[in-house]
């Protein structure tokens, strides 16, 4: 079985690996956790009782969330420009579509913006890397414009169709909230694939935890002082 070991100071993590004898699958520096594979009750009860640990707890699987795009504008339809003054996707099987995270940008109340469909943003999201810990971002996208990346350090599922999601994927639909051309909150942004989800398989709590340890160590090697956005 697969536990995470939480440590409470980082400098005490090789300590914790020397001292309880560890083979650890990975020593995640930055959220001070290590992982590792035992049968050994006892082992894991010292590591309990370890003033220098803060918790140990049984890897989970974390199932995949199934997103249904009914707008083929969303997969397919490549953006006349960057802007996105309304909210409107298109006249879509004889019924008008809005996008409705736009629509809740406009007020606090969506019930009071039925016949109001415009967004006037003030910020595009430049400066701003959005980091997606999903079933992957399809590089491709019309919407995406190229700005998807890889994170340095993130070596998981690099041979599953290059780590890219389908354009029905769930963190393709998140990418396109987020900062899809004429259909996003912040076009402007630039996004890094995490993909945890291989397919329609579950990711385990320590692949997530790895993702979110490459990008801290992402973000503290950058030099052009972009802010970062976990999602």
């Amino acid at each position: 079985m697969k536990y995470i070991i939480k440590v409470i100071d980082a400098k005490d993590l090789n300590d914790v690996v020397v001292d309880h004898s560890l083979v650890p699958l990975r020593v995640l520096e930055n959220v001070q956790m290590i992982v590792i594979e035992t049968d050994d009750d006892t082992l894991i009860k010292n590591l309990r009782e370890d003033v220098r640990v803060s918790y140990v707890t049984l890897e989970k699987t974390r199932k995949p969330l199934v997103v249904d795009i009914s707008e083929p504008q969303k997969l397919t339809t490549p953006p006349d420009d960057t802007s996105h003054p309304s909210t409107t996707v298109g006249y879509v099987d004889g019924v008008w579509e809005f996008y409705g995270h736009l629509e809740l940008m406009n007020s606090l109340d969506y019930g009071d913006n039925l016949d109001y469909h415009e967004i006037n943003p003030t910020k595009t999201g430049e400066g701003v890397d959005v980091y997606v810990i999903d079933s992957g971002v399809n590089f491709d996208h019309p919407n995406l414009s190229g700005r998807v990346n890889r994170c340095p350090g993130f070596d998981l599922n690099l041979n599953d169709a290059e780590d890219r999601g389908t354009s029905s994927s769930h963190g393709t639909y998140c990418s396109l909230c987020v900062g899809g051309l004429s259909c996003g909150i912040a076009p402007d942004v630039e996004f890094y694939s995490l993909r945890v989800f291989p397919d329609d398989q579950g990711a385990s709590s320590s692949d997530i935890v790895f993702a979110i340890e490459c990008i801290i160590a992402h973000h503290n090697s950058k030099t052009n002082g972009n802010s970062s956005v976990i999602n």
